[in-house]
């Protein structure tokens, strides 16, 4: 509408800090989603073509994974962190804790504990015990929690690795990470999509189960092994 070319929005998005156009766009689109309530962003997906409110959630998913952009290198780094550490804490706000608990299990059978807390005197106690070779990983989008954007906050001023994987680069919570993975989270109604963040949760733990592969095997052998003595699975 302005009459720029595609070059110059190029240019200036990359001014701007952000990699080119689609990411600004991201950028942009996250800001406009957060001024709207769930009610508001649901009413304005309700006048879509889909036949019903189960292909317009379906197709939602498939929208926002079509736009995830992962970092290869971003990942590897992160799990080459992930190995190092002595403890690491996954942490996730409202139903996003649901993707933290998924990184945490997976990480933890790939022979790498990994803590996932909800409890907010549970999350300040283990984040008083971190050091500068420790990890946290923060799962949190849309309206952000303040309780996330405190403890990595406080994670980082005591010198461990906070990685945030959220919708939105620019936010109190991104501002205090180490690494940022941006992945859209817009939904089909009144539930944003954790579609695009369980995918860079398990894209992380294929990382890390890949950085001593024997390790992985033997623990997830030891496993395998309480299972059925433990009769776990039927």
């Amino acid at each position: 509408m302005a009459g720029i070319d595609a070059s110059n929005v190029t240019r200036i998005a990359q001014g701007l800090g952000f990699s080119g156009w689609p990411g600004l766009q991201d950028e942009l689109r996250a800001q406009y989603l957060r001024s709207l309530t769930l009610v508001e962003i649901a009413d304005r997906h309700s006048g879509e073509a889909a036949s019903g409110p189960v292909q317009r959630s379906i197709e939602a998913d498939r929208r926002a994974l079509a736009l995830l952009d992962v970092d290869a290198e971003i990942c590897a780094t992160i799990a080459a962190r992930l190995a190092a550490a002595p403890t690491r804490l996954a942490l996730g706000g409202g139903s996003f804790g649901a993707v933290a608990h998924i990184f945490a299990s997976n990480c933890s059978l790939a022979g790498y504990p990994c803590a996932h807390l909800t409890e907010a005197g549970g999350v300040a106690n283990a984040v008083a015990r971190l050091g500068g070779d420790d990890v946290v990983l923060i799962f949190d989008f849309w309206w952000l929690y303040e309780g996330m954007k405190r403890a990595a906050a406080a994670a980082r001023k005591r010198g461990a690795t906070v990685v945030v994987v959220s919708d939105h680069p620019n936010t109190g919570l991104t501002r205090s990470a180490t690494h940022v993975l941006t992945v859209p989270s817009e939904g089909g109604a009144y539930f944003p999509t954790m579609v695009p963040a369980i995918v860079v949760a398990n894209a992380i733990c294929t990382e890390l189960a890949l950085v001593d592969p024997e390790r992985t095997k033997k623990a997830i052998r030891r496993s395998e092994q309480i299972w059925t003595e433990m009769e776990v699975m039927g």
